[in-house]
């Protein structure tokens, strides 16, 4: 007989119903605590972008603002330069600016405001004259505001009688920006052109000097021709802006001065020579300047010129500047059997106008002591460089001993940075070699952490740091003889 199965129950069997309550516990979401933890979160981070943001513009913003001060500021001093120098004041050149195109006042009836990138500026001005030193010094007695630095009145050798050289305009501009007040000043210069009605130098010119080239030619005298635009009294010339003496001859209508310039004693390079004309009532018009060049000689040898081997074991030369103007470089040369032999790194487009080089090479100290020499570079009349004398040379020597360390390098007090004593006896030798003076290292002991040199022959030395940019940093001192070795380094000291 066939067996029958059984039927399939209709209800889940206890396994079932466990199964299928673990499902609808995995699809039930979050709790209430769940999402208030998830919004704070969100809540948080949202606000600190938002914060972020707000610094961000605020920033872009007070940019902006000083931006547009700084614009207007130069807007305005140079939009000085074009009122007439008689209304240079501090009563008329506000009222002179509003009276130009784009500076119209913002806010009639009160004080002088400009509106740039929605801020308002209000501005205010100082003008004051200025009595150059150069030329003499005014009279006690003369009127007017003068600037601090001005020359003082009554003092010198001659009463300056055209007392106003330039006036000085210090533009300031104050404004708000998100509850803090800020303000920018810039100044301009503005020269004094001269009464109208008073003589000007028209032109000046010198038959040694026919055309812009430079004067080559050794003579001793150049003379100088001042033309004036209308009869003169007397007519002042000036060489680099100093008054020369004797004043210039005129010719029978007073239009024509001369005047000789000697230049025996003076050096190749550029001057600038001017000159002003004065009528019976001392009043002067307009001054002319002109630029001269003098290239009549080679460079002369360069002087000063001392060195030696260093801590590090290269070869420092120092010299002292050439008193020419129109010098472009210089160069260092080593002595050789064969000849000299430029050193590496001290060539003329390397050195330039700096005293100073290194030789990073030097031969090595067994071979005995070494010559070095400098020589100076101006330009020809093509604008080639021209060499001119070698110094003489000399001797770096190379059995140079270390002199001895500071001693007791500490912390100063009262603004001073550092103090130290002299070591005693200060140098083992050679015969007649002592300390020259200090170098300060800060934050380091080579090269690049060479801070100042201290020249000081006192037993006690007290230096305070020139730029210590507000910061702490640790300072090292080294001795330095004649021959230019250094000490070991003093331990270092932290400062403040």
């Amino acid at each position: 007989m066939p067996t029958r199965s059984r039927p399939r129950p209709i209800w889940p069997i206890p396994g079932n119903v466990k199964r299928l309550s673990h499902q609808l516990r995995s699809t039930s979401g979050f709790t209430v605590i769940e999402v208030l933890v998830a919004m704070t979160v969100l809540l948080v981070g949202v606000a600190g972008a938002l914060s972020l943001m707000n610094m961000a513009n605020a920033t872009t913003a007070r940019t902006a603002a000083r931006e547009a001060g700084t614009s207007l500021a130069r807007e305005l001093t140079e939009s000085v330069r074009g009122i007439s120098y008689d209304k240079l004041t501090d009563a008329s050149v506000l009222t002179e600016l509003q009276n130009q195109p784009g500076l119209a006042d913002s806010d009639l009836g009160g004080q002088y405001t400009l509106v740039r990138r929605n801020v308002v500026f209000e501005i205010t001005t100082a003008v004051c004259v200025m009595d150059d030193t150069s030329d003499g010094a005014r009279a006690v007695t003369t009127p007017g505001t003068y600037c601090t630095g001005s020359a003082v009145p009554g003092s010198g050798t001659r009463v300056d009688r055209n007392p106003e050289d330039y006036k000085r305009v210090a533009m300031t501009l104050r404004w708000e920006r998100n509850g803090y007040a800020r303000s920018t000043t810039q100044t301009a210069i503005v020269n004094n052109p001269g009464a109208a009605g008073g003589p000007s130098i028209r032109s000046i010119s010198s038959p040694q000097f026919p055309t812009p080239s430079p004067l080559t030619s050794p003579v001793s005298n150049v003379e100088l021709q001042f033309l004036t635009s209308m009869p003169a009294e007397t007519v002042n010339w000036m060489l680099d802006g100093t008054v020369q003496s004797p004043v210039p001859t005129p010719d029978g209508a007073k239009t024509l001065w001369t005047a000789f310039w000697n230049i025996d004693s003076v050096v190749d390079g550029t001057y600038v020579v001017s000159a002003e004309a004065y009528d019976e009532y001392n009043v002067s018009g307009s001054t002319r300047q002109i630029t001269y060049q003098l290239n009549r000689f080679v460079p002369v040898k360069p002087t000063g010129v001392t060195g030696g081997r260093n801590l590090f074991e290269d070869v420092e030369i120092e010299w002292a500047a050439n008193l020419e103007r129109d010098i472009v470089g210089y160069e260092v040369r080593r002595v050789t059997p064969s000849g000299d032999v430029v050193v590496t790194g001290c060539t003329r487009l390397e050195i330039k106008l700096k005293t100073y080089c290194r030789d990073t090479d030097p031969p090595d100290k067994s071979l005995g002591p070494q010559q070095y020499k400098v020589v100076a570079f101006d330009s020809d009349n093509f604008g080639q460089p021209r060499e001119g004398n070698l110094s003489d040379p000399i001797t770096v020597i190379a059995d140079n001993l270390a002199p001895y360390p500071p001693v007791a390098v500490v912390p100063g007090s009262a603004g001073v940075t550092l103090t130290w004593s002299k070591p005693s006896p200060d140098d083992p030798g050679p015969l007649g070699d002592s300390v020259n003076y200090y170098r300060i290292y800060r934050d380091g002991k080579t090269y690049n952490h060479r801070h100042a040199r201290w020249f000081d022959s006192g037993s006690t030395m007290n230096w305070t740091d020139p730029n210590p940019d507000g910061t702490s940093h640790t300072y090292y001192v080294t001795s330095v003889d004649t021959h230019y070795m250094e000490s070991p380094f003093s331990p270092g000291v932290t400062v403040p």
